[in-house]
């Protein structure tokens, strides 16, 4: 598993997207940067999923390409 943790500070609002990219770059409010230069996140074999959770851990959304 790989975890991104968005900053105390990002506020994803209703109907709003934010796009998570793994390399490096500069972070706005729509596209975040893990910054890993190493390993794979995704290895594009189902199933791929990615779970959105708040700060106490409750699933707010969910993702998967298959």
């Amino acid at each position: 598993k790989h975890t991104y943790t968005f900053a105390s500070t990002v506020k994803l609002g209703a109907g709003k997207t934010v796009t998570v990219y793994t390399g490096r770059g500069t972070n706005s409010s729509t596209r975040r940067y893990w910054g890993r230069s190493y390993g794979a996140v995704w290895n594009n074999t189902p199933p791929e999923r990615a779970y959105l959770r708040n700060g106490a851990g409750t699933l707010m959304s969910s993702w998967s390409l298959y």
